[in-house]
């Protein structure tokens, strides 16, 4: 099923904050009895009518047609009856400014969509607005919203203007201001537009997106003309339409290749886009940044190293999102009862909660150049995730260490990007340099607080899969991390044998560098109090495992095995054959 178009502007409208600019045209006004241009023409007709002493008999259009033998057109009329611009600001005056019983009956007064759209603009969403309406209803929205926009009705305005990026909204009345001497009416005077309103207009049109409601296409050759020349728009354009369009307004829809939003009415239609807009900042909580957007815009802002700030920034931003999350009122620790349900339910709460992050890191650790701080952003972000408040009241030891997924799945994406890019300088200060606060409080390094063993809760974990297959694995935590991560990224490494080697390779690294950091007596001895095992201990004699990998690079190596040069185990071989056979003799003799 085809999203639905409404919905496909809000998601635009939200998710581009600032990039989507609006086209209005006499539409818009309509629920503020501000007349069309077709009822605008009828009534000059009249007048017409009665200043010749004829009477139309309901069908001025046709009396016209018969008296003058031509069709009339709003501006060829208003240059029939005023051919001085004086004369004819005077004539529109009344059709545009209300009187007092006009504005007791709430008529020629901000409608619905004028709001709509001026809390749009205050929020941020929109900043850029075209309108071929000399009213201005939308000037008294925005200043009933505190907006301070920008309002162009001149070429005098244009130059001396704020530039678009730098002003909070600016408004571009492409026909004038109905109050203005040179507001543009008549047919040769919609022919074309001055150069600089025709650059302004080019600006707009190939660096904005375009949302467009209200306006015929009929009328104003120069408008359409700006349309069609300007080609290579970046954004999308969605046209709002009550009814089938006419020819010209078509073919413009078919050159911009416009995405057709069928509206009941411009109010109904802006009041839509609001809500929807705001549901869907609202709903970022509960649905996370799309993981596709969010590693597009990593790669992005990590291409170049003046993107830093904004990287962090980004970055920084989806933390604050995730930790907020990981409250104790959402997660509780003392409930619900551990069974094989309540752990999936909530594993999969936390992953996508998490997700996005973890792919967004991984990003960052893997296609970055090392140029833009990206191991800097990762080591803060990990940094934050992993600590977490001390608990107080009753707790479910479970529940409590399961806080830590989030971390595990982030810390494990970042160590895959930086081992998937050979920075293994970065994944050494990673592992040793970045630290968190843990349950009790107190600042301890990364790996002890996130690792798989622990953050997943190995007892808590086997009930899941003691559940599922009737048995219990030895490495619960590692094995679900690695099921979980491969989908994610398993395209930006190569294929699954690629991830599967490459997991295992960070996991060992992992334990051996808990291990390098303990207390001398504990390693020497043979005899780890604790350490974060991996998915490569039950593979130590396999040719497929790590561990003897790792032993035939030192052997071959030496000093220049990468993993020393970038300073693990202080750059000793030795120290790393030794941290080889703890592990080996610890797993064989099941000391962990």
């Amino acid at each position: 099923m085809a999203i639905d178009p409404a919905l496909s502007a809000a998601i635009s409208v939200q998710a581009r904050k600032g990039v989507y600019s609006l086209l209005l045209g006499s539409g818009v006004s309509r629920a503020a009895a501000i007349p069309t241009g077709w009822e605008v023409v009828g009534d000059l007709i009249a007048r017409v009518a009665r200043a010749a002493d004829q009477q139309v008999d309901g069908d001025p259009v046709r009396w016209y047609r018969d008296t003058f033998g031509h069709e009339p057109t709003y501006s060829t009329l208003l240059a029939e009856l005023a051919p001085a611009r004086g004369d004819r600001s005077l004539i529109l005056r009344g059709y545009f400014e209300p009187t007092e019983e006009e504005r007791e009956q709430h008529a020629k007064i901000p409608t619905r969509a004028h709001r709509a759209i001026a809390r749009l603009v205050r929020g941020g969403y929109l900043r850029v607005v075209l309108s071929t309406n000399f009213d201005r209803l939308l000037e008294q929205a925005l200043v009933a919203e505190g907006v301070t926009a920008s309002v162009i009705s001149s070429d005098a305005a244009i130059a001396g203007m704020t530039p678009l990026q730098h002003a909070d909204c600016t408004v571009i009345k492409l026909h004038g201001d109905y109050l203005d001497l040179d507001t543009r009416n008549t047919v040769d005077e919609l022919t074309d537009y001055s150069v600089p309103l025709n650059a302004l207009l080019d600006q707009v049109l190939s660096e904005y997106g375009f949302i467009v409601c209200g306006w015929s296409g009929d009328w104003d050759t120069a408008l359409r003309g700006a349309i069609v020349r300007n080609t290579r728009h970046r954004f999308a354009t969605y046209w709002m339409r009550h009814g089938p369009l006419g020819e010209r307004a078509q073919q413009i829809v078919d050159t911009r290749r416009a995405i057709m939003v069928s509206i009941a009415n411009a109010d109904v239609a802006f009041e839509q886009l609001e809500d929807r807009v705001l549901a869907l900042d609202e709903s970022r909580i509960d649905h996370p940044l799309t993981i596709q957007i969010g590693i597009a815009t990593v790669k992005r802002l990590a291409s170049r190293p003046e993107y830093r700030i904004r990287l962090a920034d980004f970055v920084r931003r989806e933390v604050t999102r995730v930790k907020k999350e990981l409250s104790f009122e959402r997660f509780p620790i003392d409930r619900p009862t551990v069974d094989a349900t309540t752990v999936r339910q909530r594993l999969e709460q936390y992953e996508a909660l998490a997700a996005p992050l973890a792919c967004m890191l991984f990003t960052c650790c893997r296609w970055g150049a090392g140029e833009s701080g990206e191991a800097a952003v990762s080591h803060s972000a990990l940094e934050r995730l992993a600590s977490n408040p001390p608990s107080v009241g009753t707790i479910n030891v479970v529940w409590q260490q399961m806080r830590l997924f989030p971390a595990c799945l982030c810390l494990y994406a970042s160590g895959l990007g930086l081992l998937a890019a050979a920075r293994l300088r970065d994944l050494h200060a990673m592992l040793t340099v970045t630290k968190a606060i843990d349950r009790r409080g107190e600042k301890c390094k990364l790996v002890k607080v996130a690792s798989a063993r622990d953050a997943m809760q190995h007892d808590g974990m086997n009930i899941l899969y003691t559940a599922q297959t009737g048995r219990a694995r030895k490495t619960p935590g590692s094995d679900w991390i690695f099921e979980r991560l491969k989908p994610l990224i398993v395209d930006e490494i190569g294929d699954e044998a690629e991830y599967e080697e490459l997991f295992g390779r960070f996991e060992l690294l992992l334990s051996m560098t808990h291990l390098h950091q303990q207390r001398p007596d504990a390693t020497e001895s043979g005899n780890p109090t604790w350490m974060p095992d991996g998915r490569y201990i039950w593979q130590t004699d396999s040719r497929d495992s790590p561990v003897p990998r790792f032993r035939v690079e030192l052997d071959e190596l030496e000093n220049s095995w990468p993993p020393l040069t970038a300073g693990f185990f202080d750059q000793s071989p030795d120290r790393a054959r030794d941290l080889l056979r703890i592990i080996l003799e610890a797993w064989r003799s099941q000391r962990f």
